[in-house]
């Protein structure tokens, strides 16, 4: 049973009974006694019994691409192609210009998605190349902070080793001093 159009009502009763709802609000379906009924329901606001909605839904994908919950921090793609009730009639004038009217819809929803496709693409390589930049700004500021140890260290290792040559030379040239005396030299001797 195919409905197009508002507030339509319809029932079934045999078994395996299907229900193709193109579009239009506040339609009633009702498989009655029989079993394995089914809806493809593409309407707004359809209430219906005993009948098992099989619509397709669309393909839906977020993408989370930064740390926080705002609304630039997730990619949402959504791609519906619903082609159950897709069908054209050339035999009359009239079935022609509305099966070529059909096609123009379907042609433009397409163009649509393949819009929204190309959108997300394109927003996914802002996201890729300002990610880079990031990991870029990070490596180089971990080098910094490398290198700033690095030459702390470098300065310790050299303050280290003069004290080290400087007690070698005042052990070797004052074996007369008494060893308070060497101590209290060192004591005094600073290395910037």
């Amino acid at each position: 049973i195919k409905i197009k159009g508002d507030s339509n009502r319809a029932e079934g009763g045999d078994s395996n009974d299907s229900f193709m709802i193109s579009d239009g609000k506040n339609n009633y379906i009702d498989g009655n006694t029989g079993d394995r009924n089914t809806m493809i329901n593409n309407g707004v606001n359809t209430e219906y019994h005993n009948v098992l909605d099989i619509t397709p839904r669309p393909f839906k994908l977020d993408l989370q691409v930064d740390t926080g919950s705002g609304k630039n921090d997730v990619i949402s793609l959504e791609i519906s192609f619903n082609l159950y009730d897709f069908s054209v009639d050339f035999s009359t004038d009239e079935d022609a210009r509305s099966s070529l009217d059909d096609i123009d819809s379907l042609i433009a929803n397409i163009q649509d998605q393949i819009l929204q496709i190309g959108a997300t693409i394109n927003r996914l390589e802002s996201v890729k190349d300002s990610q880079q930049v990031r990991m870029d700004n990070l490596i180089s500021s971990l080098s910094t902070v490398k290198d700033a140890d690095i030459a702390e260290e470098s300065s310790n290792f050299i303050r280290y080793q003069i004290l080290q040559n400087a007690t070698a030379s005042l052990m070797s040239t004052s074996r007369d001093l008494r060893a308070d005396t060497v101590l209290g030299i060192l004591e005094n001797v600073r290395v910037r």
